[in-house]
């Protein structure tokens, strides 16, 4: 049987808290490979994926941008590429609520056998304003981009066909039309390069891999430039094997280590209790690096994207590889780099997370791909979650216009005898129940589930004064309640 939603103020809700009552999962694609690389959310609640698709477009592979409504509904869809293989690995929403997005094409360039940096400019509409290639005879990459202040671009990514080594660190700043007006490159004798990039106090903090520096075959590289392109330092995190750098996100300021710092995510093979385990590295101001956490099995995991949720607590999306195929695997951390929980999601294939972003209601949005669901060989996969990292399946989500979906409210076995209180008691027949509860930015603070039935509980002893939302679930409904504590 369906569930169904009793609350009377259901449009309201929706607006407000829309992932409390729906978080979902959705896939995108065809008959063959096709992925997501980035997402994010947009002014107007939707999301803008950007990955590459094999089973749509002109060529071996296109670079695939997808708009969606809040609920992951397509509002429009477009490929961009020639007969050559063209990818897009980063998006961002301009100030016009225009796009700009990063990748590498082959169809396009230099020799179009290697690849070459691929910037495009796309209206709110997916049309193509203006795009441009940078590169020489080998290949050169773009993984981030972010729209500077001026309205020009800075971009960061890797090189073979400049520099010192057979991949270099590349940093570029464009004008608003895409002409470039500074580019700088980084590296060694070996390989280096840049996976992600992100803004901090006028600066750009950049991370990836270098094998040209630090200790052992491979280690993080930590960067922080202006839009100059010029480094103010640089900082190498590893052991005697190998470390990958993946992503970062900025920390706030709080004691003991007064000032930001960063939490930079990938994979180490030195610290481990497997193969490779997802290595957290917690840095200060200056890149001095406070503590290290290392999550992980006998099997191989990685981080590929952390975003912060607020008050230092971050997420991280990537893969782990056990006795199955591979899943995508979600990780929560404190500022202590304690876990409070991780989630897995997939089926009998391999699956994983390659992006994530947080939502206006501290959830998450997650783009990578599948290869046990949708279409295709592996299809686009975009997963909206609540802010502990669930998920609730499309085919639970209620409709109130379904007449096969009863109003259930007059069969609850349990009641809320004061919704408004220095604490909140609740009453439960034998069927027992679940909740989860919401403060009013739509967190999710706690989770009830008692054993003992019949009973009742008092909740709220421990939590501060303020709205928040009961969601009690059994085994045909979900009711939403909004209950008041007065500390």
């Amino acid at each position: 049987m369906k569930r169904s939603l009793v609350i009377p103020a259901i449009l309201l809700l929706q607006a407000v808290f829309p992932s409390l009552i729906y978080s979902w999962t959705r896939t995108y694609g065809g008959s063959k490979a096709d992925a997501g690389e980035c997402v994010q959310q947009t002014l107007d609640g939707g999301f803008i994926i950007t990955g590459w698709t094999e089973s749509f477009g002109a060529g071996e592979s296109d670079l695939w941008l997808i708009k969606t409504d809040t609920l992951g509904a397509v509002e429009w869809s477009h490929t961009y590429g020639g007969g050559g293989r063209d990818k897009g690995l980063f998006v961002q929403q301009t100030q016009d609520s225009g796009f700009i997005v990063v990748g590498k094409t082959s169809s396009f360039g230099d020799d179009f056998v290697d690849f070459d940096l691929w910037l495009l400019r796309i209206n709110p509409r997916g049309g193509i304003q203006w795009s441009t290639v940078y590169g020489g005879h080998n290949d050169d990459v773009a993984t981030c981009v972010y729209q500077l202040q001026d309205g020009g671009y800075f971009i960061c990514g890797y090189t073979e066909s400049y520099g010192s080594g057979g991949q270099d660190v590349w940093l570029l700043k464009s004008d608003a039309d895409g002409s470039i007006v500074t580019q700088k490159v980084y590296g060694g004798e070996y390989d280096d390069w840049a996976n992600f990039m992100g803004p901090v106090n006028n600066n750009y903090y950049v991370v990836g891999t270098t094998q040209s520096f630090g200790n052992g075959s491979g280690d993080i590289w930590f960067l922080v430039a202006g839009a100059s392109c010029d480094t103010s330092f640089t900082r190498t995190y590893g052991g005697e094997r190998w470390e990958e750098g993946r992503s970062a996100a900025l920390s706030v300021s709080w004691p003991p280590y007064h000032g930001s710092g960063h939490m930079i995510v990938g994979k180490t093979n030195t610290f481990t209790q497997g193969d490779d385990d997802l290595w957290g590295v917690m840095t200060n101001t200056v890149g001095d690096k406070i503590w290290t956490r290392t999550y992980g099995d006998s099997g191989n995991q990685w981080a590929n994207s952390i975003v912060n949720t607020g008050n230092d607590n971050y997420v991280t999306v990537g893969e782990t590889h056990s006795a199955d195929e591979g899943n995508l695997w979600l990780v929560a951390w404190n500022r202590e780099g304690l876990s409070p929980w991780k989630k897995t999601y997939g089926g009998a294939e391999r699956d994983g997370g390659s992006f994530l972003d947080v939502t206006t209601d501290l959830g998450c949005i997650i783009t990578g791909y599948t290869c046990s669901f949708g279409a295709g060989d592996a299809d686009l996969w975009l997963i909206r979650t609540d802010s502990l990292g669930d998920t609730l399946p499309h085919e639970d989500w209620p409709d109130p216009d379904d007449p096969d979906d009863p109003d259930d409210s007059d069969t609850l076995t349990w009641k809320i005898l004061n919704p408004i209180g220095d604490v909140i008691q609740i009453e439960y027949g034998e069927q027992g129940f679940q909740a989860s509860v919401y403060d009013a930015l739509g967190r999710r603070v706690d989770r009830l589930a008692p054993v003992e039935t019949p009973g009742s509980i008092l909740w709220g002893e421990d939590q501060k004064s303020g709205v928040y939302f009961f969601r009690v679930d059994s085994d045909t409904s979900f009711v939403i309640q909004k209950v008041v504590l007065i500390h």
